[in-house]
């Protein structure tokens, strides 16, 4: 099974406007074309996967008679150097929309992490396991979620983020419209014939693609992403085959609102 190849992204020339309901502002996008590379993707779906490779713990000698210390390695969660959690959460979300953040934390000891949340939102989940904080906020949550604090542990030592705040919005009309030229081959340069569609995926991080929306029909090479938040967005666009394959993504673009 193969899957078509998307040339190349681009944005069109489009407006961004009032991203809150307060202090309307109109501004004019510049067009803005960026060249993807002539991608080969595979038939079969990938899964990125994030693992934390950790050290064993190694074994020295004894010490002299008179002084009797240990040169084994501790046992984790007993060491002396504490795990780091670093990132930049997203402040806003706008009702409809699909919230993501996942935290860095490396521990300088190889030792199993586990991670805490406190002041959690009510729309939110939290995956202790990864830090990753997510969720898809309804009309009934537009407000402030504050002294949100995310942690992570090694079993002994605990280290966290600074508290953060993601306040839920209402209403949003930024919006930013991307064209992309139509896919002709698959993935073995055979040509097409059996294109479906494309899927545009689109965050507030770069990589990371909470929102995705589905476009049936291959006529179609533009389309427009609305709804938007002040900041900068992310998109990425894949294509998908008659029997559900889908493509890698293409190359990354983004725009500041």
């Amino acid at each position: 099974m193969t899957v078509a190849v998307i040339r190349r992204l681009v944005f069109n020339e489009s407006t961004e406007k009032n991203v809150r309901r307060s202090n309307r502002v109109r501004i004019k996008m510049t067009l803005v074309e960026v060249s993807m590379k002539n991608l080969r993707w595979s038939s079969l779906v990938g899964c990125a996967i994030i693992s934390l490779l950790v050290a064993g713990c190694g074994s020295g000698g004894g010490g002299a008679q008179t002084a009797p210390v240990s040169t084994e390695d501790p046992p984790p969660g007993s060491t002396m150097n504490p795990p780091v959690i670093s990132g930049t959460p997203q402040s806003t979300v706008t009702v409809g929309l699909v919230y993501s953040f996942i935290p860095a934390a490396v521990d300088p000891d190889g030792d199993s992490l586990t991670f805490d949340i406190a002041n959690k939102p009510s729309w939110a989940i939290f995956d202790p396991s990864t830090g990753v904080l997510s969720g898809q906020p309804g009309a009934n949550d537009v407000g402030m979620n504050a002294g949100i604090v995310i942690s992570v542990s090694d079993g002994a030592n605990t280290d966290s983020l600074t508290a953060f705040n993601v306040e839920v919005l209402g209403t949003a009309t930024g919006a930013v419209t991307l064209s992309w030229a139509a896919p002709t081959l698959n993935a073995d340069d055979s040509v097409l014939t059996d294109h479906a569609g494309y899927k545009v995926y689109y965050g507030m991080s770069s990589g990371n693609y909470p929102n995705v929306k589905t476009i049936d029909g291959v006529g179609i090479v533009s389309d427009t992403v609305e709804s938007l938040d002040q900041g900068t967005w992310y998109f990425a666009v894949t294509a998908f085959d008659e029997s559900g394959n889908e493509s890698q993504f293409s190359n990354e673009v983004s725009k500041n609102l």
